[in-house]
């Protein structure tokens, strides 16, 4: 496990994010194996704290209240690579903290694999494939 940190970010639509060093997401991808076809994220690399419009946040009052805090968080140097996303499971304690504080389960739904995980995670990549209409 390796530490850092990252800044707490809520947004005017219900997303709490916490915005992490983006050479972290840059390095792991590189080590995605060639024949894994995969692009990068279109946002920069961050965890997200509370995903707006899948979670109902039921404490209103406590919204905002860390914006910007640096907290520390671990991250799990082996890469998991899903049907859909590439990742980093990632945890910390102090997020647990304002998930709860905001009416929240501690855990958060864990969107590559759509069960209770006991982590976050930072996606550094995708396999989506793009279709166009021109």
């Amino acid at each position: 496990m390796f530490k850092t940190t990252g800044k707490l970010h809520y947004d005017s639509v219900g997303k709490v994010v916490l915005s992490c060093d983006t050479e972290i997401a840059n390095y792991y991808r590189s080590l995605i194996p060639k024949h894994i076809r995969h692009m990068g994220q279109r946002y920069p690399a961050h965890i997200t704290v509370v995903r707006s419009g899948r979670e109902t946040v039921k404490n209103p009052k406590a919204w905002g209240r860390h914006e910007g805090e640096m907290i520390e968080f671990e991250y799990d140097p082996y890469v998991k690579i899903g049907k859909v996303y590439i990742w980093l499971d990632a945890y910390s304690d102090r997020l647990k903290e304002i998930r709860e504080e905001l009416g929240l389960e501690s855990n958060r739904i864990h969107y590559p694999t759509q069960s209770l995980y006991l982590s976050f995670h930072i996606t550094i990549a995708n396999k989506k494939e793009y279709t166009s209409f021109d």
